[in-house]
């Protein structure tokens, strides 16, 4: 298996050389056709553009206002609460540029919050994260997930990224690290200053009730989700960053199409999977400026996407 963990003690001093913060070019978001994906009225969990200058100008008015003495700002609306996707069959986090990490594929159980903001910190709410690892030493180790991941919002509500620091590897002689997703799992934005806490009975509605609701409609869908969570791994078998050769490309779908996961596919989702696969695998091969790994994240974007609307009709119609 290969697990991309610091496949050599020597290769961390290369990983921690550089710490890119997140631009444009290293947030598959950011493209251009990625941020066309969705389209759609109000209510669909995303951000439009009137609302992304709205914030840009809301950050500006704030700005300009903490240089003024004496200005007292009301508290900022919290994001949404998210929801982890279920996943019994553990990502390997691929190590590089400083942090070892593994996107993970998530939904918004509320309507009506902001969208998370790339980069905004959360803090589990509900559910288990297994983290579980082998050190160079093969002394098999079971972390606290909720106390030594970091968790951000990554692609709007659709993905977040969970990771920890390759320092983290080195002092606990750790050779690998997995992920795996339990049921129920929420996310709620960590605390800051300024912005106000979601709490009580709003809390309670959204990651009890409300979750059980993404469980039956999203986590427990056989077709959508099954084709979502393969290609969530074909993606994250990609390395981050710029484009790869053609040869490694073939070769992840090579591996990744021979797994058990692949197996236990429905036939309609494995079709959607290669279809998506051979789309990405076309365009990229042409020259685009998007990689391999950017196409294949949006189209699991575009899956979630659609599949966390049918959650929001049945929870409005109360089905």
């Amino acid at each position: 298996m290969n697990r991309n963990p610091l496949t050599n003690r020597s290769t961390i001093a290369t990983i921690l050389a550089a710490r890119p913060q997140l631009t444009q070019q290293s947030n598959p978001w950011q493209t251009t056709a990625n941020r066309n994906l969705f389209s759609g009225p109000k209510g669909d969990c995303l951000m439009t553009l009137t609302q992304r200058v709205s914030a840009a100008l809301t950050a500006l008015l704030v700005a300009a206002m903490m240089t003024v003495p004496g200005t007292v700002l009301a508290q900022s609306t919290a994001p949404q609460i998210l929801a982890l996707v279920a996943m019994n069959d553990p990502l390997t986090m691929r190590c590089q540029a400083g942090d070892c990490a593994v996107e993970l594929s998530s939904f918004c159980l509320q309507q009506e919050r902001p969208v998370p903001r790339a980069g905004t910190k959360y803090d589990l709410a509900g559910g288990k994260l297994h983290l579980r690892g082998e050190t160079w030493d093969g002394e098999k180790v079971l972390l606290d997930a909720g106390r030594h991941l970091s968790i951000v919002s990554y692609r709007t509500h659709v993905a977040v990224k969970v990771s920890v620091p390759v320092e983290f590897m080195l002092e606990r002689n750790l050779k690998y690290l997995t992920v795996a997703v339990d049921r129920d799992v929420t996310l709620i934005a960590a605390a800051k200053p300024g912005q106000e806490v979601i709490a009580g009975a709003e809390k309670q509605i959204v990651t009890k009730i409300l979750r059980k609701v993404g469980t039956r409609v999203i986590d427990q869908d056989r077709n959508i989700m099954s084709a979502v969570r393969m290609t969530n791994r074909i993606a994250h078998a990609l390395p981050r960053g710029g484009h790869v050769n053609d040869a490694e490309v073939k070769a992840v779908w090579r591996n990744q199409s021979q797994t058990r996961q692949w197996r236990a596919m429905p036939v309609a989702a494995a079709l959607v999977v290669k279809s998506n696969y051979q789309r990405c695998h076309e365009t990229t091969s042409l020259g685009s400026l998007e990689t391999m790994r950017q196409c294949m994240s949006a189209s699991h974007d575009i899956m979630l996407g659609n599949i966390n609307k049918a959650y929001w009709k049945a929870v409005l119609t109360g089905s």
